[in-house]
């Protein structure tokens, strides 16, 4: 699955990162909803969060309902990507 994001300019991405880092966050949350609409959320490591925002974010959706049960888990992954 891939969920588009608005399109981030270099220098907003930069003013994030430096107020970010300046605030001493070490980790984002990401949210997104699954298909009856409730909220997950995708918690990564601030200095992930470049690269997450430049190519997208592959994460495990073994728990998100409706893309693959815990028990049943297959090798089937999501994306997020701008």
């Amino acid at each position: 699955m891939t969920v588009q994001a608005q399109t981030v300019s270099a220098d907003h991405k930069k003013r994030v990162m430096e107020a970010a880092q300046e605030a001493g966050i070490r980790f984002v949350n990401l949210q997104f909803t699954d298909v009856l609409g409730v909220v997950k959320t995708v918690s990564i490591p601030l200095h992930k969060l470049d690269d997450a925002i430049d190519h997208g974010l592959w994460f495990d959706g073994s728990s998100v309902e409706g893309f693959a049960r815990i028990h049943r888990l297959h090798p089937g992954r999501l994306a997020l990507r701008r």
